[in-house]
């Protein structure tokens, strides 16, 4: 190393500079699996070197390790002979223990005075994904109890809680909720675009925005992913309307992207319709332009002609006749309005149209949703706590009560909130305010106890994230399975440095086409994934230790592989491979999990 100093002053410069070696005692390089699961057991190496080159004498040398997230199986202290220039290899054997987080390994080699120490860090990682679940809610009673479950590592648990007089603060809890990748279809940016700005995340509003406007394509179509060309109407129809609710409420929105999206819907409504499905979209079209100030009446003409031309009328009775209802109501044509919008059938539709249905009821027919107000709200909580949610529906939601508790007249909130293993009391709100709160809690927490003396109406909300210790398999619409293959064969013991080919295979088994799945893989510990083998996705992103695939499912098979190379001995677990229904969480499959076997050579 060379050090060199300068001076200087007005009338001179001067420079010197001074060579010496700087060294540890020791060279100390360890060499371990990047991450494991709790459970699994692995080699961990440490090569030793003494640091000074002109050693003369063999050094004994005593090297130990410790840590405190892993348990070591042979001892953690090993007593050599070092001879000057010589270079050792020791292998120590740990196993993962029974919790998460980064586990920091000390290693220290002691020779008399000489000294050397060192920290590497190694991840246990849990073998499901973080998850965040919600419990919504709505009372005026004066005391509420509500339990929360403790199935998550306590390492990353997290648990909060809102309440106040609006239905606002949902868009907190569902943000976190719905929160995956970020390179998540454009249905689900827009729903978390929504989230945000009225969870007031200012500064992830623009991020969302500028990833929105790359997938607008020229003709103003939105793709529904980045690297995937899109085929259906619905992420375009879909962005348009939360691009429009912003602009509405005088929110952020990107006016040159809502122009060109417009542009395209006029190009569409003006297509001969072809079928009952096209229709709706048409309809949904015709409603976004008459939103926005666009002339649709030769538009819904046409459309008309073709749905009285149908022998089969079902479209009387799903959000077809909603759609035109409400472009009508926007048209002032209210007898009209009034008539269609009353056709609309519940019993007969999805839970995100049924949501639809009531937005637009609370968007252009507020008269109708209030004389049913508490019905509707006990059904939108419902809705809100519903495994089958998307975030579409949740939008819907929100957006509909929003709509129906925005002119309310309100009493009085005061309002407190304790641990039912803790008597003190922890004040939430008081004094009428209505500012929402995302209040933490210790993560031990048994359950929560409202105390609302005034007996005022007031939504809350329990949000818990982290990391569930266990999966369940399931087969919900869906079946997935994963096998380890080498030259050919099924194996799950593998040779060190061997490449092995994971094939994954998934089919709906519901007899349903599912268009937006989403396949999670979780690479087990000691393997390295070869990211050009990905083979067979439509869509895929990978991180250092998952695979993220976008893919169709139905009754055929679908088989998504790639290669990894094992680099550890050691015993781990194959995590079960993850597929879920964007559009309906409802329809998942967990596969099962496996212990796969890394062999030194």
């Amino acid at each position: 190393m060379r050090i060199i100093g300068l001076a200087v002053n007005k009338k001179a410069i001067g420079t010197n500079s001074k060579k010496f070696t700087a060294t540890n005692d020791f060279i100390l390089a360890p060499s371990g699996p990047q991450w494991v699961a709790p459970g699994d057991s692995f080699e961990y190496a440490v090569t030793l070197r003494a640091g000074d080159k002109t050693l003369e004498k063999p050094l004994d040398v005593k090297l130990s390790l410790s840590s405190k997230l892993l348990t070591q199986l042979e001892g953690n202290m090993r007593h050599i002979t070092l001879e000057p220039s010589q270079e050792k290899t020791l292998v120590f054997h740990f196993k993962a223990n029974d919790e998460i987080g980064s586990a920091n390994i000390q290693v220290q080699a002691m020779s008399g005075p000489r000294h050397s120490q060192l920290n590497s860090k190694i991840l246990i990682r849990p073998n499901t994904l973080n998850s965040t679940t919600t419990l919504n809610g709505f009372s005026h009673a004066q005391i509420v109890m509500l339990p929360v479950t403790d199935d998550y590592y306590a390492y990353s648990r997290k648990l909060f809680l809102s309440a106040s007089h609006s239905p606002q603060l949902f868009a907190q809890g569902l943000r976190e909720r719905f929160s995956s990748y970020e390179n998540d279809s454009t249905s689900n940016l827009s729903s978390q675009l929504f989230f945000d700005v009225f969870a007031n995340k200012s500064s992830e509003i623009n991020k969302k925005l500028d990833t929105i406007r790359q997938r607008q394509q020229f003709n103003g179509q939105f793709q529904n992913h980045l690297t995937k060309p899109s085929t259906s109407m619905l992420p375009t129809l879909y962005t348009l309307d939360i691009l429009t609710s912003l602009k509405d409420n005088k929110i952020y929105y990107d006016a040159t992207g809502i122009q060109k999206g417009l542009n395209y819907l006029q190009d569409f409504v003006e297509k001969p319709t072809r079928s009952l499905d096209m229709a709706k979209q048409q309809a949904y079209a015709i409603y976004l332009l008459t939103r926005n100030e666009k002339l649709t009446t030769n538009a819904i003409n046409h459309l008309m002609r073709f749905l009285t031309s149908q022998k089969n009328n079902a479209y009387q009775q799903d959000l077809t006749m909603s759609y035109l209802a409400a472009s009508y109501q926007l048209m002032h044509q209210k007898s009209l309005a009034l008539k269609k919008i009353k056709q609309y059938s519940e019993k007969q539709n999805s839970l995100t149209d049924n949501m639809h249905y009531i937005s637009l009821l609370s968007s252009h027919f507020p008269s109708i949703v209030l004389k049913q107000k508490e019905r509707r709200l006990e059904q939108m909580i419902n809705a809100l706590n519903n495994s089958a949610l998307n975030t579409q529906a949740a939008v819907y939601t929100l957006r509909a009560l929003i709509n129906l508790t925005s002119n309310e007249k309100r009493t009085p909130l005061s309002l407190s909130v304790y641990n039912s293993t803790d008597s003190n009391s922890k004040a939430l709100l008081a004094n009428n305010n209505t500012n929402i709160n995302h209040l933490a809690y210790p993560p031990q927490s048994k359950n929560l106890i409202f105390k609302n003396p005034n007996a005022s109406e007031f939504f809350y909300q329990i949000t818990q994230a982290g990391f569930k210790r266990k999966a369940a398999h399931q087969r919900n619409g869906l079946e997935i399975t994963q096998q380890l293959f080498t030259e050919d064969k099924q194996n799950n013991i593998i040779k060190l440095g061997e490449n092995v080919k994971v094939k994954i295979r998934l089919k709906a088994i519901d007899n349903k086409q599912h268009d937006n799945i989403r396949v999670v893989v979780l690479l087990p510990g000691g393997f390295e994934l070869i990211p050009e083998t990905l083979e067979n996705s439509e869509v895929s992103y990978h991180q250092q230790d998952r695979i993220l695939f976008y893919t169709q499912a139905n009754s055929a098979v679908t088989t998504l592989s790639f290669t990894m190379r094992a680099m550890t001995p050691g015993q781990f677990t194959l995590p079960a491979v993850i597929a879920e229904d964007s559009d309906n969480p409802a329809i998942k499959a967990y596969g099962k999990s496996h212990r796969v076997t890394i062999e030194n050579i």
